[in-house]
C-alpha cells in the first residue's frame, strides 16, 4: 500500500521533471537558432549594403 502511494506521488514528479527538462532543452535550442539565423541574416544584410555603399 505505501509502495502503491509511493509510485503515485514519484512517477507523477519524475515526468514533472522530466517534461521540464526537456522543454528547457528545447527552448535553449530554438533559442540559439533563432540568435544564429538572426546573425546570419545581419552578415547577409551587411554583405549586400557593402559593395552599394561603395
Amino acid at each position: 500500500m505505501i509502495v502503491l502511494a509511493a509510485a503515485f506521488i514519484v512517477i507523477p514528479i519524475a515526468i514533472i521533471i522530466w517534461v521540464a527538462y526537456v522543454g528547457v532543452l528545447g527552448l535553449r535550442f530554438c533559442w540559439n537558432m533563432l540568435f544564429r539565423y538572426s546573425e546570419m541574416e545581419l552578415a547577409e544584410t551587411a554583405s549586400t549594403e557593402s559593395p552599394a555603399d561603395e
